[in-house]
């Protein structure tokens, strides 16, 4: 089992000096960090989630406020107001627990408004197309982008990451090409793809980059014939014998490149997002490679697809509940007969067996720790 990562109060402390040195050096006002990675994903790793080097705060969702001076400010709802004390050092974080009647981000924006700061910055890659809007409209906003906050906190994040797989057309039920001609009607238009799952969806492939998610770290753009997917340089791709995908690792300028050609191309004259889902700094490249009215808004952007189960899909699910089932039945089995023997049986030893009876019924990952 691999070693839980965690950084101590001197390190959490560590980063927000050296955070707060560089917002001093370029008279800015404050930082905003989020819980999201650059995919905009809710359940982050810690090793990956910004905020956590700036608070020691480890649930899954808050917002923070790094100002130049004085406390950090972390904002947690309901769920979290007991685990923000006791995780936080309260000589450096103050914790603003927001009521249930309030939204976190609602009272975030509250309290800039408050402390009147003038110039804020943020991170590109991290923060959502429409925070980075009100951002832009009410403040003198400073986008960092490429990964810049990653170099202050000697940010690692070395954990190699398993190769991408094509999952058979029996159990996605439909292939890559049938699904983008339902999705493209239109053959100038095209999908900016950055949440994974339904990146994944669309490609019928899966990688398991993130804990209980089947998902791969991936953007893509999606036309009527072909989805472009962009994926780090460290990560590999399995034999994919798929005409209808193009697997591209990201360097310096290639999505821009793949864009600019793209739209010559299939002479596309319209872009679909979703704001919810995409980050700012890969919305001001479409803006600038392909320009701000050639993007429409959708929300949910293809989650209406993949929401609604084919044939082969819930066959497959049906499939994998039945052995779901025999996962924990011989797991209680095992437990009746440990008990019967007078076999000492802890809550882990329960949690292991449980797992591992998943495992041999064919599974590669759980979707939640067993509870």
């Amino acid at each position: 089992m691999s070693k839980k990562f965690s950084l101590s109060n001197e390190q959490v402390k560590e980063n927000i000096q050296k955070i707060q040195k560089i917002l001093v050096e370029n008279n800015w006002d404050g930082l905003y960090v989020s819980s999201f990675d650059e995919f905009i994903n809710e359940y982050v790793p810690m090793i990956d989630c910004h905020r956590y080097y700036v608070t020691g705060f480890s649930g899954s969702t808050a917002e923070s406020f790094v100002p130049a001076r004085g406390k950090v400010r972390l904002y947690v709802d309901g769920r979290y107001h007991e685990q923000a004390d006791l995780e936080c050092d309260l000589g450096m974080i103050e914790v603003i627990k927001v009521p249930h009647t309030d939204g976190v981000l609602q009272i975030l924006k509250n309290d800039l408004k408050k402390l009147e700061i003038k110039n804020i910055v943020c991170e590109g890659k991290r923060t959502t197309v429409g925070f980075y809007k009100y951002l832009n409209e009410n403040y003198d906003l400073n986008v960092l982008v490429d990964h810049a906050i990653s170099d202050v906190f000697s940010f690692d994040s070395t954990k190699k990451l398993k190769p991408i797989k094509q999952l058979s057309t029996d159990l996605c039920g439909l292939s890559v090409a049938e699904k983008l001609e339902i999705i493209c009607k239109d053959s100038r238009q095209a999908y900016y793809i950055n949440a994974i799952d339904s990146l994944s969806w669309l490609t019928n492939c899966r990688g398991y980059h993130l804990p209980y998610l089947s998902s791969f770290l991936g953007k893509g753009i999606a036309v009527k014939d072909k989805i472009f997917v962009f994926i780090d340089e460290a990560i590999e791709v399995e034999k994919i014998d798929d005409k209808s995908i193009q697997f591209i690792k990201l360097s310096s300028g290639v999505m821009e490149k793949t864009l600019e050609k793209l739209v010559t191309e299939y002479k596309l004259t319209k872009i679909i997002i979703d704001e919810n889902m995409l980050n700012a700094e890969d919305y001001l490249l479409l803006v600038n490679t392909v320009g701000r009215e050639s993007l429409v808004q959708k929300a949910g952007g293809l989650v209406e697809y993949h929401a609604i189960k084919n044939q082969g899909e819930i066959k497959s699910m049906k499939e994998s509940f039945k052995r779901a089932d025999q996962a924990i039945y011989k797991t209680i089995c095992w437990v009746k007969n440990s008990n019967a023997n007078k076999k000492d049986v802890s809550e882990r030893d329960i949690y292991n067996k449980a797992y591992q009876m998943y495992m041999d019924q064919g599974a590669n990952e759980l979707s939640f720790g067993t509870i």
